[in-house]
This record gives structure tokens, C-alpha cells and sequence, in this order.
């Protein structure tokens, strides 16, 4: 009779071991409590200020608007470009900022327009 009991209880361990685990009871989410009903704000007209006057301020006097005066370095580009139009009015300029910060014109000739620095051409 022991044995059988040990028996038992051994094969009901074994079948609760395997047996799937309960599915959890969903628990319902608590509800947000309702908002009491919009009420409107009292309205109240303002209180006007008082403004104080504006003081009188002198009025500035305009100066003539200077220039600024353009780096050396655009000024010799500028040159070079104006005398490189004279010169070929076809050609097609582009500019490009070399690691020096200074600006570097460039030659675009046809048929591929692959741009190669601008040379001038002096005469000795």
C-alpha cells in the first residue's frame, strides 16, 4: 500500500510537471477617470495702463555709406577674368577655393569642358 501510494504521488508530480502552465486571467485596465465638463473662464475687460509718453530722441545723423574694399586677391581675380573674356568670348570660367582660402580661376575650353587652372600667357 506504501508502494502504491508512492507510486501515485510519483506519477501525479510527473503528469503537474508536464502539463502546461495556466493561462494568465487578462486583469482589466483601470479606466481613466472622466474629466468634469469644460467650464468657461471668466472673461474680465482689462485694466487699461497708463502709457507713458515717448521721450524725444535725437535723431541720427545719415552718413554716407562706405564701400567696403575688396581683397587684393579678388581684385587681381576680377582682372583676370575681365582680360580673359576680352580676350576669348567664348570661354567659359570657373573659380574654385584652393586650400590657401584664395580663390583659383579655371579654364573650361570645349568639346569636354574639363576645367584646368588658368594660365596667363605673358609676353617676355
Amino acid at each position: 500500500m506504501k508502494r502504491t501510494l508512492l507510486v501515485l504521488l510519483l506519477v501525479n508530480l510527473i503528469l503537474s510537471a508536464c502539463a502546461p502552465a495556466p493561462a494568465p486571467t487578462p486583469t482589466p485596465a483601470p479606466r481613466p477617470t472622466p474629466l468634469p465638463p469644460a467650464t468657461t473662464a471668466p472673461t474680465s475687460t482689462p485694466t487699461p495702463w497708463p502709457t507713458a509718453t515717448p521721450v524725444p530722441t535725437d535723431t541720427p545723423t545719415p552718413r554716407p555709406t562706405e564701400t567696403p574694399t575688396p581683397s587684393p586677391e579678388l581684385v587681381v581675380l576680377r582682372k583676370q577674368i575681365d582680360e580673359a573674356l576680352k580676350k576669348y568670348p567664348a570661354l567659359k570660367l570657373s573659380f574654385r577655393e584652393n586650400v590657401k582660402d584664395f580663390y583659383e580661376l579655371l579654364y573650361c575650353p570645349p568639346p569636354d569642358y574639363q576645367c584646368v587652372p588658368w594660365e596667363e600667357k605673358r609676353k617676355k
